[in-house]
C-alpha cells in the first residue's frame, strides 16, 4: 500500500535556510497551520509580550536562524512562527501532556498524542512525515501508528534513533 503522507529528509548538516527550503512549497499549509494556531492565543498578550526574553535566554541562534527563514516565507513575523512553534508546548500547561518518553539505559522512545481537534482537519490535512539525519547529530525516524474508525482518527507519533 502506498503511503499516502508525504516524508521528507532534513538534512541538519545543512544550514537552516537550505535544510528547510523544500517547505517553499508548502506555503498554503504554512499559513493555515500557523494561522489556526496563533487564534488559539488571540488575547493571550503575555504570551506575545514575554516572547523576546524567551527567544534571548532560551532559543538557540540555529533554532531562530530556522524560524526567521520560516518567517521568511509566510506571512508571519519570526515571533509569531516561534510562538505556533511553541503551541504544544505551551497548552500541555493548560490541557496535560499527552506525549512520553521512556529510556531502557540505550535507547530513547519518544511518542507525542496528534489527535486534538482542528478546523477543517488542518493537522491531518498537513501532516508530514520527516527523517533527520545529519554527522554529529541524532538521528530520528519516525514510526507512526495509524488508527482510522467511523468517528474518530488518531495519529500517534513515535521517534526512534536511526541505527
Amino acid at each position: 500500500m502506498k503511503n499516502l503522507i508525504q516524508e521528507h529528509i532534513v538534512n541538519l548538516d545543512l544550514p537552516p535556510d537550505q535544510r528547510w527550503a523544500f517547505l517553499i512549497g508548502y506555503k498554503e499549509a504554512i499559513y493555515d497551520l500557523l494561522q489556526c494556531y496563533l487564534n488559539d492565543f488571540e488575547g493571550a498578550d503575555f504570551i506575545f509580550d514575554n516572547i523576546e526574553v524567551f527567544k534571548k535566554t532560551i532559543i538557540s541562534e540555529e533554532y531562530l536562524w530556522e524560524i526567521e527563514f520560516i518567517a521568511s516565507i509566510s506571512n508571519f513575523s519570526s515571533n509569531e512562527v516561534l510562538i505556533a512553534n511553541l503551541y504544544y508546548d505551551i497548552l500541555k500547561f493548560y490541557f496535560g501532556c499527552t506525549a512520553f518518553a521512556i529510556c531502557n539505559g540505550h535507547t530513547v522512545l519518544h511518542g507525542r498524542n496528534l489527535d486534538w481537534h482542528t478546523e477543517n482537519n488542518l493537522l491531518g490535512k498537513h501532516t508530514r512525515f520527516f527523517t533527520f539525519k545529519g554527522k554529529e547529530k541524532r538521528f530520528l525516524k519516525p514510526l507512526v501508528g495509524l488508527d482510522l474508525s467511523e468517528h474518530c482518527q488518531v495519529l500517534v507519533l513515535v521517534s526512534f534513533p536511526l541505527l
